[in-house]
C-alpha cells in the first residue's frame, strides 16, 4: 500500500539536467518526490541516447534508489520494447530491480481515429460529414505501421499540423479578400 499514492512523471531531462554534477542531484530529487507514491520514468531507454555516461549515471542512481525505497515507491520505466530492451541489456541491475514487464498493444487504426476525434473535439473542432471523417481516418491510419509504432501523440502531432495548415489557409483567403 503506498503512504501518499501520487504519480510523478518524469523523463530524461529531468534527471539529467543541465550540467553533468547535476545528475545524481535530479536523480534523486526527482525519487524522493515520488517517495510513497509512483514514478514513472516516460521513454526510459532515452536515458542511453546522447549523452550516455550521464544517462548510465542516472541510472545507476535510480537503481540504488528504488533498492532502498522498495516499500515506500513504485517505479514504472516506459517505452517502446526493443529500446527497453537494450537499456535493460545495458544495466544488470535493471532487469533484477524491475522483474515485472507489461507490453501493451499497438493501436488500431480504428483507435487512432477514435483518439484524433478526442483531440479535434477538445480543440472545438467538428467533422462536417462524412467526407472529413473518412479525410481524418486516411490522416491517422498511417500511423499504426509507423516504426516504432505511431501513438497517441503521433494523432496530436498530426492533428495540429492540420489545424496549423488550415489556419495558414484560412489567413492568405482573408487576406485576398
Amino acid at each position: 500500500v503506498l503512504r501518499r499514492g501520487h504519480l510523478v512523471v518524469a523523463k530524461k531531462d529531468d534527471l539529467l539536467g543541465r550540467y553533468s554534477n547535476h545528475v545524481a542531484r535530479n536523480t534523486r530529487a526527482v525519487v524522493e518526490s515520488a517517495l510513497g507514491g509512483v514514478l514513472v520514468i516516460d521513454e526510459a531507454y532515452s536515458l542511453l541516447q546522447g549523452e550516455i555516461e550521464l544517462g548510465r549515471e542516472a541510472i545507476n542512481v535510480l537503481v540504488d534508489m528504488c533498492y532502498a525505497h522498495r516499500d515506500d515507491l513504485v517505479v514504472v520505466l516506459a517505452g517502446y520494447d526493443r529500446a527497453m530492451a537494450e537499456l535493460f541489456d545495458a544495466n544488470a541491475g535493471l532487469a533484477s530491480r524491475f522483474p515485472h514487464k507489461f507490453a501493451f498493444p499497438d493501436y488500431t487504426p480504428s483507435e487512432l481515429g477514435e483518439i484524433a476525434e478526442i483531440k479535434l473535439r477538445a480543440s472545438r473542432f467538428r467533422l462536417a460529414d462524412k467526407h472529413a471523417a473518412s479525410a481524418l481516418a486516411r490522416l491517422v491510419a498511417p500511423i499504426a505501421t509507423e516504426v516504432p509504432c505511431g501513438n497517441a501523440r503521433s494523432v496530436e502531432n498530426r492533428i495540429a499540423g492540420a489545424i496549423s495548415v488550415q489556419s495558414t489557409r484560412l489567413r492568405h483567403a482573408a487576406a485576398a479578400a
